[in-house]
């Protein structure tokens, strides 16, 4: 597996910096989720040139935002980059729902099986960091009733690595 942390985090300031600068105030001042949802088409033309292109992984597609259940991208594998664990906020039902408070609250790498879906924030008209990578919980011997949940780990806590053996 290769680590391809930094692709992704220079994709996620590229689709950061291109909101806030471009985007943000005209959506925030309007309310206007059109804008918002052309955004949301761009991050992914940005997301398959800058990332998927380099990973020859271009016939994919990352889930926009506005998806009720975003499907993740297999091949790229997120895992939490200390031994002891990081924070986790995991959401409260399988499918989507705006509840990240299940009662796990922490994770460590041995105890999970993460896919990457996309870089969170929770309002999407506001200013955003990009602060949280939004994944899907594979497996996890911590409680295995979490799988097929989706859970938010700070950016600064994880590694991405890309699996080529996964189509």
């Amino acid at each position: 597996m290769k680590d391809v942390t930094q692709l992704l985090n220079r994709y996620r300031e590229c689709v950061r910096h291109l909101w806030n600068t471009y985007f943000f105030e005209a959506a925030f001042s309007n309310t206007d989720w059109d804008l918002a949802d052309e955004y949301e088409e761009i991050c992914g033309q940005l997301f398959s040139a800058l990332v998927l292109n380099q990973v020859d992984r271009r016939t994919h597609r990352k889930a926009r935002a506005f998806e009720q259940s975003p499907q993740p991208l297999s091949f790229f594998r997120v895992v939490p980059s200390a031994t002891s664990g990081v924070p986790i906020h995991i959401n409260r039902e399988k499918k989507a729902s705006p509840y990240w408070d299940q009662q796990m609250t922490f994770i460590k790498p041995d105890e999970v099986d993460l896919r990457f879906i996309d870089f969170f924030d929770f309002g999407r008209l506001d200013f955003r960091e990009l602060e949280y990578c939004r994944v899907r919980i594979v497996t996890s011997t911590a409680n295995t009733d979490l799988a097929d949940h989706d859970a938010l780990l700070e950016c600064q806590h994880v590694v991405v690595l890309f699996d080529d053996a996964v189509l």
